[in-house]
């Protein structure tokens, strides 16, 4: 099986990474950065970043660029969303599906 670890700091990101090997790692904004993007990438994962709730409701508005640009702002390469319909029509304008 494969795990998904949660992680609320960078510490948290490293002890998973370094104990699970895990495929993806959910990040939460509040350290979702440079650092975080690089020990991930470092450790072989993709980056799990969450749109529910702030930046769903901007997908196929006129707000949905900056909404955009916030969740791939650091490399997340996974983006849980309630829109997947929308979310997959934003990023085919970017080039990026």
């Amino acid at each position: 099986f494969m795990l998904m670890p949660r992680a609320y700091s960078i510490q948290m990101a490293d002890s998973a990474i370094a104990l699970f090997q895990p495929v993806v790692v959910h990040v939460d904004f509040n350290f979702y950065n440079e650092s975080t993007e690089k020990l991930i990438q470092d450790g072989n994962a993709r980056m799990w970043i969450n749109a529910l709730g702030v930046y769903d409701p901007a997908f196929g508005t006129e707000r949905e660029p900056e909404a955009l640009d916030k969740l791939l702002k650091f490399g997340a390469n996974v983006i849980q969303t309630d829109q997947p319909k929308l979310l997959i029509e934003a990023l085919k304008k970017r080039g990026l599906h």
